[in-house]
């Protein structure tokens, strides 16, 4: 057999065969050169995979993926091989646009798995349209993104990867017929997906993670970083279908010279083992196999019974390695709310890795069955309104094997152990208990619930704050039928699982309430002062009331001796823990005044940190006013939320209001009075009153106002010594900038004050706000600041938001009229893109947005518009009118950049151009089978221009199409094309653009025009009267080719045509095609090959009789020796030959035009002949 192999070097990439030949047990390949190459054009291939059919993708780091397309001959659209670039996704538009592509792998059923930079996952399909001749079509089935794969993998784990960089991808067919997708991280992570659902005729793609293993310990895979994407994997890895074995090769750490090759076995377990919905975890064996050389690659072979071999090729040789699997092992996971609620018991206790890491899921809550209904009737039982499931239950058990630390009260007496509680709460309503109190709860106690409780809730929160009602896909057929068909029974439970999430949620509270109380007792204990705070007077103050209930309010004493611990913690109102709090700080104040206890800031800090809840309620006010020690203060008002009084910023605000003068000496007279560590707070609130209130009358005025404030105030300082510029200059430009009403008067200062350092406190400000930046332009303006305003002119022009394409446009010109020499050269190509290209773009999308009705597609258009108003490069500005299926965009920016294209790439563009690939934005409002569809970039764009900056809307069309209306619309895209695109660019490759015109000339003709015209009817005589040359047919020749860029003469026209006719039956195949199947099966008429012929013999027979005239005139005239020698050489090379060509097909045809015309051709053909009898010297023969 011959195996094609791809060879990519850095020029280019050439297909070669192998052959070879084996006897004796010895064998001998062969390299055989085939003829096959194609430019790279600077892509450098790192990866290479080919489909069954002959398919071959190529990966060079770029966004795109490369396919190499060969045929046996070369053709006239095309060369014998090339490289076609398919876009990935949905789109430059869309959110998910895929980055530099890094690895690919492809499945036996021809589907591609594509991962970039970003770690997206990508599938598509090649779907293959007329062999490897013709490129393939790439449709995107689902994509995954990193962010939704760490969804998966933490619903799956309880975790995150260590490495989110997918180092290798394994494609496979499982036995029910589905894709599998196998990944391996660059830390040895392995993850198993299962990429498409249903049957045939229904089947669902998408990205479903089963199950992941963690990397081999041998160390063969380390995490890593990759800095490029152009550089391969140097680990060579292999797996089998579905993921059950990995190897994967790692050069030893020592050196260079040798290789471990680590193996890893999974060992699946029972079907329909489950829990939560999520395959249990299974078991991995591995181990270690090593080589005296470097690894260079890894491939398996056919399975032989139970064992799997590979073959691993060293630097020196080739080994083959078998791997028995063994015997899988078992270990149920908790399926009861007992075994559940031994596991919550365990988290305490628990070493990671000591065993399996089960999830917390509401799976199995529903409402009763009709049958569970029944049965509980007809037993007389009560029926319950919800089945909560095994983990609701496992939760609710926790806490009631801890009933004791409920049921009891957080204080008692020490008579409180021997009488019943409630007949204390007579003795201690309104004075101090005869007895002192004690905490209840032991310090022990409190520290050992507390450990309990932590790691319960943790556990609880993370399993609700994950989607718990999203089963993951199952391996199985038939669970994935019931899951994707029975949608019915999923939603019926749905309420019942909100109904107990929502349970489970405000039982969580009350766990992290009693937690918050514990970790309270705790800190209690080690400030060693227990009993002077329960003995502190305010516990026996009442609640803050008036009036008679003051004196019937119980205190917090009393309401800490007779309430159980269950009843302090189910609701929010916790005011006497809150009152013991503020005990204990009070306490520690006082001991830490007389040197006596630990800090205050160490008790503070730990309950803020343990006990938020309680300690955001407490009197700061009140432990400050007690404390004596400034040190003390200092710490306290740190932790202290106290803002400026209100009735201070009121009376500001109206005296302002007032007199924006005597406001502003108030608002600096209470700024200077403010202490140096006062909090920023106050200040602020002084600035934002005094700037509100003042009225915008006489701007100059206020300015001066202004300006005596900013000096009064720029020596305060606050507290926060990472304050550079002067705070109250901050906050009111701040302000300023913030209050659209308040924009003139700042323009006003920046450009007369000099109160403030705005150069400095601008550009700080310019990268989050619009007007700081224009500001600090205008000010270096001002200031004739060449070089700074040429730079903050720069920013303006690259800054991500706040302007639009217009605005950015309006700056780049500014700035280009700024700056001479090299600079002002690249400043005006780039000026040029925007205006000539990224504009016009700009607004074609713009109308997309406006007037489609394909959901999807508006919304793309409004996202891209989005993107557009920042300048974007050449090849950016190229995809995103590509996606659009905007041709003659492409056209344009193609042209504009100057590159050398390649003949392949020339004819693509302008095939997209006549015939996009995908059906028009445009032809939505045109009325269905109308001929204008033929070409809806240039018949249905609603304006005259194509892509002028300029462009106005072009008068509504006529009832019927005309026959003169493509040539008008193609003039003018052709004149405007000029003014982008040099004359000597390859875009003009008059071959290419004169084949194509004369086609789409041909098929407009015949659909506009009434069968009977001449030269397009079937059958039948034409009419007496009519023309000879049908007028509409010449324009392509005399007003395109003869013209601006081609500049043909009348002899390079007959050689043109003469070429373009004998070559018909080449082209007009590869037309048909080339052009788009929604086009073909559109009810129009098509030309053959004999109309086509028919309609550039009309064009070849008006260019033969324009040539002969010239030439006689010129063989006339004066220095007729050289004339008469070109003349020959055009008869003898293609006149000639095209003469008698015509002859041959036209005496051959039935149509009635066909035999008018060759009457003209025979008489061109005498002329011609009459004319060489004429000339002494015909030439060489050549």
């Amino acid at each position: 057999p011959v195996f094609l192999v791809v060879m990519p070097p850095r020029l280019s990439v050439t297909l070669v065969g192998l052959s070879g030949a084996w006897s004796g047990g010895h064998g001998r390949l062969q390299l055989k050169t085939l003829g096959f190459s194609a430019p790279t054009d600077g892509a450098f291939f790192h990866s290479i995979r080919s489909t069954s059919g002959g398919r071959i993708f190529l990966l060079s780091g770029a966004p795109q993926i490369y396919e190499l397309c060969y045929s046996s001959t070369e053709g006239w659209f095309r060369s014998k091989c090339r490289l076609v670039r398919h876009s990935v996704g949905l789109g430059s538009w869309h959110p998910g646009h895929p980055g530099r592509l890094r690895i690919m792998t492809i499945s036996p059923q021809g589907h591609l798995f594509i991962c970039d930079d970003h770690g997206t996952l990508r599938l598509c399909l090649a779907t293959d349209l007329g062999g490897a001749a013709s490129g393939s079509t790439l449709q995107e089935l689902a994509v995954l993104s990193a962010a939704k794969l760490a969804e998966q993998v933490r619903a799956v784990i309880s975790g995150s990867l260590s490495s989110k960089t997918l180092a290798h991808l394994f494609s496979s067919i499982s036995a029910d017929g589905h894709l599998q997708l196998d990944a391996c991280t660059a830390a040895g992570e392995r993850l198993h997906f299962v990429c498409s659902v249903g049957d045939n005729r229904g089947r669902k793609y998408g990205f479903w993670l089963q199950r992941l293993s963690s990397g081999d310990p041998s160390g063969a895979a380390r995490p890593m970083r990759r800095t490029t994407c152009l550089e391969e994997h140097p680990q060579p890895s292999c797996a089998t279908p579905g993921g059950s074995l990995w190897l994967c090769a790692a050069v030893r750490p020592s050196g260079a010279t040798a290789a471990d090759l680590a193996v890893s076995l999974r060992l699946d377990r029972l079907p329909g083992d489950f829990l939560g919905g999520r395959s249990k975890e299974t078991l991995e064996m591995q181990g270690l196999l090593s080589f005296d050389a470097p690894i260079l690659d890894i491939a398996p072979e056919q399975i032989q019974g139970n064992s799997q071999r590979f073959a691993v090729m060293l630097t020196d040789r080739v080994e083959v390695i078998n791997i028995l699997p063994q015997a899988p092992a078992t270990q149920q996971a908790p399926q009861t709310a007992a075994e559940c609620c031994n596991y919550l018991c365990s988290l305490t206790s628990k070493m990671p890795g000591s065993s399996y890491e089960w999830f917390w899921t509401l799976d199995d809550v529903r409402l009763p069955t009709f049958e569970e209904q029944r049965r509980a009737q007809l037993l007389q039982q009560n029926v319950p309104s919800i089945i909560v499931g095994r983990w609701p239950r496992a939760l609710l058990r926790f806490l009631a094997s801890r009933r004791e630390l409920w049921t009891q009260s957080l204080v008692l007496t020490p008579e409180a152990y021997s009488v019943n509680v409630s007949s204390i709460l007579g003795v201690c309503k309104r004075r101090r208990c005869t007895s002192p109190p004690v905490l209840a709860v032991s310090e022990a106690t409190a520290k050992k619930f507390v450990e309990e409780l932590v790691p319960v809730i943790r556990f609880v929160q993370e399993g609700l704050a994950s989607d718990t009602t999203q089963v993951p896909v199952p391996c199985s057929a038939a669970a994935r039928s019931q899951l994707y068909v029975n949608r019915s029974c999923e939603g019926a439970a749905e309420p019942a699982k909100q109904r107990v999430k929502r349970a489970m949620l405000q039982l969580v509270e009350v766990m992290e309430r009693l937690r918050q109380l514990l970790s309270f007792v705790e800190i209690l204990y080690k400030s060693g002062c227990v009993q002077s705070v329960l003995q502190h007077s305010l516990l026996q103050e009442p609640k803050s009331t008036s009036g008679v209930e003051a004196l019937q309010a119980p205190t917090a004493a009393s309401i800490l001796l007779s309430t159980k611990l269950r009843d302090l913690v189910w609701s929010h109102r916790m005011w006497p823990v809150v009152q013991l709090c503020n005990a204990l700080i009070l306490e520690v104040v006082r001991r830490q005044d007389a040197g006596e206890a630990r800090s205050a800031e160490t008790t503070c800090r730990e309950l803020q940190e343990q006990c938020p809840a309680i300690f955001s309620e407490i009197d700061v006010r009140r432990c400050t006013k007690d404390a004596s020690r400034p040190a003390v203060i200092s710490v306290l008002q740190r932790y202290a939320a106290a803002k400026s009084p209100s009735e201070a910023v009121e009376g500001l605000r109206n005296l302002a209001a007032e007199d924006a003068a005597a406001g502003a000496q108030l608002c600096a007279d209470k700024i200077a009075a403010l202490p140096s560590d006062a909090v920023l707070d106050h200040a602020r609130d002084l600035v934002a009153a005094l700037l509100d209130a003042i009225r915008l009358e006489e701007l100059p005025e206020l300015s001066k106002v202004l300006e005596l404030f900013l000096q009064r105030t720029g020596s305060w300082r606050s507290g926060d010594k990472s304050q550079a510029a002067p705070v109250v200059h901050a906050m009111v430009v701040d302000h300023l900038l913030s209050t659209p009403r308040l924009h003139g008067l700042l323009d006003v200062m920046v450009s007369t004050s000099n109160a403030v350092a705005w150069a400095e406190i601008l550009q700080q400000r310019a990268n989050k706000s619009r007007m700081a930046a224009e500001l600090l332009w205008r000010y270096h303006q001002q200031r004739g600041q060449v070089r700074p305003e040429w730079a903050q002119l720069q920013r303006l022009v690259e800054t991500t938001q706040f302007y639009s394409l217009k605005d950015r446009i309006r700056y780049l010109r500014l700035s280009q009229e700024r700056k001479t020499g090299a600079d002002a050269d690249a400043l005006a190509l780039r000026l040029s893109s925007a205006e000539k290209l990224q504009l016009p773009l700009f607004h074609e999308l713009q109308e997309v947005a406006s007037e489609t009705s394909h959901e999807e597609r508006r919304m793309a258009a409004k996202k891209c518009c989005h993107d557009l108003n920042q300048l974007q490069g050449i090849r950016e500005l190229f995809e995103v009118a590509g996606d659009f299926g905007l041709g003659h965009l492409q056209l344009a920016i193609a042209g504009f950049s100057g590159a050398k294209m390649a003949h392949d790439v020339v004819a693509t563009l302008w095939v997209s151009l006549l015939f996009p690939r995908t059906e028009s934005l445009y032809s939505e409002k045109q009325a269905p089978s109308s001929p204008r569809e033929l070409f809806p970039l240039l018949m249905l764009r609603p304006h005259q221009e194509f892509f002028l900056s300029k462009q106005e809307v072009a008068a509504k069309p006529t009832a019927g199409p005309e026959p003169k209306l493509l040539r008008r619309r193609m003039l003018t895209f052709l004149r405007e094309l000029r003014e982008v695109a040099p004359d000597n660019h390859t875009l003009w490759e008059a071959r290419c653009v004169g084949t194509l015109l004369e086609f789409s000339n041909c098929l407009w003709l015949q659909n506009c025009e009434a069968p009977q015209s001449p030269g397009f009817g079937r059958e039948g005589d034409a009419s007496a009267g009519s023309p000879l040359i049908n007028e509409t047919c010449l324009w392509v020749a005399t007003e395109v080719l003869s013209q601006e860029p081609f500049n043909m003469s009348l002899a390079d026209l007959v050689t043109f045509y003469a070429e373009m006719i004998s070559n018909l039956h080449v082209w007009h195949k590869q037309l048909q095609e080339i052009v788009p199947a929604y086009l073909r099966a559109k009810p129009w008429l098509w030309p053959s090959e004999e109309d086509v012929h028919l309609h550039l013999s009309q064009v070849a027979t008006v260019v033969l009789a324009g040539w002969l005239r010239e030439a006689e005139r010129l063989c006339n005239s004066s220095g007729f020796e050289k004339a008469e020698h070109h003349f020959a050489q055009v008869w003898r090379r293609s006149a000639d030959g095209l003469l008698a060509g015509l002859y041959l097909r036209l005496n051959g045809s039935k149509h009635a035009a066909a035999q008018r015309l060759l009457v003209e051709v025979l008489r061109l053909e005498k002329s011609c002949r009459l004319l060489l009898e004429q000339v002494v010297y015909l030439g060489p023969e050549t």
